[in-house]
């Protein structure tokens, strides 16, 4: 086999499809998170795994939200999504709005 052919093959090999989980990366900074839990905490002891778990979490309440405030816009007929339509998010859904709820009716006020 000559070295074009295994150059060939080579790049077969690493041009091949990476799956969701290869290609992924977190959106929200790790370290940003990993260093507002270690000053909150008194221990000071955090895992490696927990700043990428509470991001993952951060990821999906946020797609969460901008899904059904994107849903929201629509029914209003509108392209954009508005403060309007998170606000009528969080406070329509039982769930949202007991998580952060009090945070969005407060920012509202003020």
């Amino acid at each position: 086999m000559s070295d074009l052919e295994k150059e060939k093959t080579t790049k077969k090999i690493s041009s091949g499809k990476r799956t969701k989980h290869q290609s992924s990366k977190p959106l929200f900074p790790l370290d940003e998170i990993y260093t507002m839990l270690k000053k909150k905490t008194k221990r000071g002891k955090i895992a490696p795994q927990v700043p990428l778990y509470l991001g993952s979490v951060y990821e999906y309440i946020t797609a969460e939200i901008l899904e059904k405030a994107g849903n929201h816009a629509i029914r209003r007929k509108s392209n954009v999504i508005e403060a309007i339509d998170i606000i009528a998010t969080v406070t329509t859904d039982p769930e949202l709005n007991e998580a952060i709820g009090k945070a969005i009716t407060e920012t509202n006020q003020s």
